[in-house]
This record gives C-alpha cells, structure tokens and sequence, in this order.
C-alpha cells in the first residue's frame, strides 16, 4: 500500500517538475511549446490505448452499456470540473501497472510546462492544492478500487478523453 502511494506521488511529481522546466527556460518554451501539447497528448492517448486493451478481455454486455454511460458522464463532468480533470489521473493510477504511472509523469511534465503561463505569481499554492486533489482523490479510489474496478476503467477512459480535447 505504502508503494502505491509512493508511485502515485512520483507520477505526481511531474506537473511540478514541469513547472520547475518553463521557469529555468522561459525562452526555450515558445518554440518547445507544440512539443510539450504534443507529448501531452500522446500520453493520454497511450493510457486510453492501454486500459481499452483491458478492457476487451472482460466486457460483459450490460457491463458494455453501463460502461459507456460512465464513459459518457465522466466525460461531461470533467468539462465542467477543473479539479475533475486530475481525479481523472488519480484513477488511472489505481489500476495495478508500472505503464501508467510513467505516463502519467510525462503528461504531468508537459502539463506543468503548458499550464505555468498561468501560474506565474504563485504556482506552489496552485501546485499544493492540486496535489492535495490528487492524492485525496487517489486515496478514495484506491480503497474502492476492489468494488468499482471495471467501472473506474470507464470513468476514466470518459475523462482522459476530454483531455485530449483540450
């Protein structure tokens, strides 16, 4: 358990490194910038990829239709939550591999170079409450992991999705 949560941190770590990367090479990000949204995109797409793979081996038919009314929920509540969109990471976490959370830390990477724009007065106070989001909502989903597993791959194939759209 203590791993789990020590892989969740890690894979954390990377929104605040790329944060750390456009403040040491603010000239560097113009350029890079296409290059950032384009590696954070693939890793979204790579974890959708990988847990759709998953899932095919264990889709029942109501599970299938069920699966895609969370698919479709998920989808719509992470549009209209910011903090939806890291609870989004926090679940994929949950599902037992050393793939995703690596992923993870090279979407957050990118993400925390695309998202430090906006951050520019005080991105720790940003950066602590996120964390707080992402570990909170990890800690949650890990409990309940056993109960909603199928499930929790749909919630969050549907979010990952509206990633990909911004």
């Amino acid at each position: 358990m203590l791993t789990d949560f020590l892989i969740a941190t890690i894979a954390f770590l990377g929104l605040p490194l790329g944060v750390l990367l456009y403040f040491l090479a603010k000239e560097e990000y113009p350029p890079g910038k296409k290059y950032f949204l384009l590696l954070s995109r693939t890793s979204i797409i790579a974890i959708i990829i990988y847990l759709l793979f998953i899932l095919l081996g264990n889709i029942e038919l109501t599970e299938a239709i069920l699966g895609t009314i969370i698919t479709i929920l998920s989808f719509y509540l992470t549009k209209k939550s910011k903090e939806a969109k890291i609870t989004a990471l926090s679940a994929a976490l949950t599902i037992e591999t050393l793939l995703i959370p690596s992923l993870i830390f090279i979407h957050n990477l990118a993400n925390g170079t695309l998202i430090s724009e906006k951050l520019k007065k005080y991105p720790y106070k940003s950066l602590a409450k996120l964390f707080i989001i992402f570990i909170v909502a990890f800690t949650i989903l890990y409990f309940l992991k056993e109960t909603l597993n199928l499930y929790l791959y749909y919630y969050t194939i549907g979010s990952l999705a509206y990633l990909l759209k911004e």
